[in-house]
């Protein structure tokens, strides 16, 4: 196993993660896939499944499975608890959009997790249309209440581009954060998209551990922004959840961790 997955691996041991809900842009999807065979791997139960909406999966991955009721999700847990497999969990196939599968209800995952305390989920809580950054309705993300890890991803390559370009829903962002949406996206405006009252972490559970990660550090100037952003987060000391940064590039395979702890 390479240094990245180990991380992942230990952390999610460590902190003994079950149910982890990734949210934002950037890197959201893939970073769910790939925890979901870093995981799958090490031979752990994991679930990989959307409250929302989901590209379909690639064909040789691990298998899909639909659920259209509680039962069946629940019976497809048991199944995958006893051959210690990875799967991919969703009520149906989109029915506006074929490329997609459509989520489960968060109650089914909060259930899921009563019932089967080994079960780790990887949870899509929102969508971003491939763009690094989301502004969000206000009934979003929908994080199961059982999270105790939630991850919002950020693309660091939105850095210096307009919030018009850089996010999904520019309009209502650049309403959160009070700018105009041909604005450039900042160091500063990425931690109020974090922490604003309204922000990603707005519907966090309480009792949530919150890692923020930032992806597509691939050059130089990705590295020093990535740093600036870095002790912008963990100096930052309104958030107790807090407990540190995931940084670096899913398609370099490379991440490295910032404990907050070492911020204190």
């Amino acid at each position: 196993m390479d240094q990245t997955r180990r991380l992942w691996t230990a952390l999610v041991r460590d902190w003994r993660c079950r149910t982890i809900a990734l949210i934002g842009g950037g890197g959201k999807t893939s970073l769910m896939y790939y925890l979901l065979a870093v995981l799958g791997d090490q031979n752990l139960p994991v679930i990989a499944t959307t409250t929302t909406k989901l590209w379909l999966p690639a064909r040789e991955g691990p298998s899909l499975v639909y659920a259209a009721d509680y039962a069946a999700c629940q019976a497809a847990a048991a199944g995958m608890m006893t051959k210690s497999q990875a799967l991919i969990l969703a009520r149906e196939p989109d029915r506006q959009d074929h490329r997609k599968i459509a989520g489960v209800p968060p109650e089914w995952l909060d259930s899921l997790q009563q019932e089967f305390p080994d079960l780790i989920c990887l949870v899509e809580a929102d969508g971003s249309a491939g763009k690094s950054l989301k502004g969000h309705l206000p009934h979003e993300p929908v994080i199961p209440a059982g999270s105790d890890l939630v991850i919002p991803v950020i693309g660091i390559d939105c850095i210096g581009q307009s919030i018009q370009t850089a996010a999904h829903r520019p309009e209502r962002l650049a309403e959160i954060l009070q700018v105009a949406a041909a604005g450039p996206v900042s160091v500063e405006s990425l931690l109020a998209i974090l922490f604003h009252p309204a922000g990603y972490l707005a519907k966090a559970p309480a009792a949530a551990r919150i890692l923020p990660c930032i992806n597509k550090v691939e050059t130089p100037e990705n590295i020093r922004q990535c740093r600036e952003l870095t002790r912008a987060i963990l100096h930052y000391g309104g958030d107790r959840r807090l407990v540190g940064v995931m940084a670096g590039s899913l398609r370099q395979n490379h991440f490295w961790y910032c404990s907050a702890a070492c911020a204190q």
